[in-house]
Formats: structure tokens, sequence, C-alpha cells
């Protein structure tokens, strides 16, 4: 949609490089992204340059125009962001108050503290990824919500830093034990209306 906004209204012959940079400059200004109020990554300006590009490819083999405006066109590079990292007496004290949360919700934050998970990642855990006579954990896919529409979607681990796995401590082992029977409990209360994918956290 951003594509068509910026040069969809323009004759393909009459598109320039210096049109085309100036939608991808766009796209990195802040405010773009919605999610995170910045603009728009390296790795998405480089999908909307590579959408354009092939337009132009197919014009090129067509014989509408005889170059491809989006060859000298550069894409910007952000700055890594610095994340602030909590300190050990700020982990402790999550850890104390979080013994008074409920089982589900101390075991999220418990698994993002001790074993730096991901939101997604964490969403994404089955209990088959745990091997409880080792303490292993594994990664193995990512869960999110993304609209009303598409709703929960869950996709693969696709790079190798992302598919790992992690030993877990001792004492996060015995409350996932605890947890998961907690979860039974809860599978024979609730009989036929349960949902049975064996995910640590059905919601």
């Amino acid at each position: 949609a951003r594509t068509y906004a910026a040069i969809g209204h323009l004759y393909v012959d009459k598109i320039t490089m210096r049109q085309v940079q100036s939608f991808i400059n766009n796209l990195a200004e802040n405010g773009v992204n919605q999610t995170t109020g910045g603009g728009l990554s390296t790795k998405t300006q480089k999908h909307y340059l590579n959408f354009i590009s092939n337009v132009f490819r197919y014009a090129i083999k067509s014989g509408i125009v005889s170059e491809n405006p989006c060859k000298n066109v550069n894409t910007i590079k952000f700055e890594p962001t610095q994340r602030e990292a909590y300190t050990i007496d700020e982990e402790k004290h999550i850890i104390e108050r979080l013994q008074e949360a409920p089982q589900k919700y101390k075991i999220f934050f418990l698994l993002a503290i001790y074993g730096g998970f991901r939101r997604g990642e964490i969403l994404g855990f089955e209990w088959k990824d745990i091997n409880f006579e080792t303490g292993v954990i594994s990664v193995v896919r990512t869960s999110a919500y993304q609209n009303k529409t598409t709703g929960t979607y869950t996709t693969t681990q696709k790079t190798r830093s992302s598919r790992r796995s992690l030993q877990l401590p001792d004492a996060l082992i015995i409350e996932l034990k605890q947890y998961r029977t907690e979860q039974n409990k809860q599978r024979l209360k609730l009989g036929d209306q349960w949902q049975d994918n064996d995910r640590l956290f059905t919601q």
C-alpha cells in the first residue's frame, strides 16, 4: 500500500531514481513504523525496494523501459539500539514479588529472566520442548497475536541462532513440574471445553 501511495500514480517510464530514493528515505523516517514509532528497518526497506525493482525488471523485459532506477538506490541503515537490562538486585526483587503471582504468570516471567527468552518464544513453548530429566528447554517456534482477523499465529525458528537449547536451573524445573500438574488439573476440570495443544500457555 505504501508503494502505490508513493509512486503508484506515476507511469513506469517516468519514475526516476530520485523518486524511488525519496520513497525509501521516507520509510526510514520516525513515525512510519506504527508499532515502534520509529522508521522501518533496513530489512523492510529492502523488501520494498526489491518489489519495485522486480516491477522494473519485468518492464525492461517487456521493452517499456531500458534501465532500472532502483540500481543505485540505497537503503537507510540504523544504529543498533542499546537496551537497558535489569540489575541483579532488580531481578531478585522481581523474583520475590513473583512468589505472590498466579503460577502461569510466575512461570512466564521466570522463563524470561532465567532464559532470556522473548515473549513470542515463551508463548510458543510446548511441553515436549522441555526435557525434565536433563533440565534442557529448546526454542523451536514463536507464537504471537497479530489482529482480530488473523488472530494468533505460530512460526518455526528460521535461523541457527534462534533455534537454541538452554539448561534451566533446578528450581525452575521444579516450578515447571508444579505448573504442569496444575494445568493437568485444569484440563480435567474443563473436560471437553479444554483445547489440547500441548502449549505451556494456552491463552
